[in-house]
């Protein structure tokens, strides 16, 4: 059994994720609505929020006891490339870091994650396994949904997979043009995915959410 994941996103009109300004506190307030146990985020994600890394400090190298009610962050990272979870893990909405990796990571990455009592989630050869990694993230944790907090590449990942149960989106109403990253990069998909739509909302500034579930075998 794995757990429920529901992709959650502020595009454009024009499908873009990035180009136009996002209210942080509706994109994260209609996403404390959705209820989740666990944010899923991909290494490209975290290193372009954080360009810059403040320096980590011993108190970051201990593990945390968060609130039993706050989300897991869990990243994907099976390149050993992301040395910042110091930066979320003081972080008080977080409950602690889960790294995924998979079998050809790195002995050094994973001794560096030892080192700062980081839990870690060893699935796939090459790449992780997220089916895998996602099954023992419900066994071994309790992750019961998890909510994707990422950009086109693990969003389309999932959705190859048949791993998405649910898409919230928020559309903001500008059209940006030119070219970056959107939705989804070009997808794999053997047939067409169709969903059913579960409810829309009008938000402050024009913004619509709509909440579709992927409809199974179809």
């Amino acid at each position: 059994m794995r757990p429920q994941v529901i992709i959650h996103s502020m595009i454009s009109l024009d499908n873009r994720l990035t180009g136009f300004d996002v209210d942080m506190d509706l994109y994260y307030g209609t996403a404390a609505e959705l209820g989740y146990d666990a944010a899923l985020v991909g290494s490209n994600t975290v290193l372009s929020a954080i360009p810059e890394i403040p320096p980590e400090e011993e108190k970051d190298k201990v593990k945390k006891t968060g609130s039993p009610e706050a989300p897991y962050l869990v990243l994907v990272d099976s390149g050993g490339r992301v040395r910042s979870q110091h930066v979320f893990r003081q972080q008080p909405y977080i409950r602690e870091i889960i790294v995924l990796v998979s079998r050809s990571t790195t002995k050094e990455y994973l001794e560096w994650l030892r080192e700062r009592e980081y839990e870690y989630v060893i699935s796939g050869v090459d790449k992780v396994d997220l089916e895998e990694a996602l099954g023992i993230l419900h066994e071994k944790y309790g992750i019961k949904r998890v909510r994707t907090d990422s950009g086109d590449i693990l969003n389309s990942i999932l959705l190859e997979k048949g791993l998405v149960d649910m898409i919230s989106l928020l559309t903001v109403p500008v059209i940006v043009g030119g070219e970056g990253p959107t939705l989804f990069r070009s997808l794999g998909i053997p047939d067409i995915i169709k969903l059913d739509l579960e409810r829309t909302m009008t938000h402050p500034g024009g913004v619509i959410q709509s909440v579709y579930r992927v409809r199974k075998g179809s």
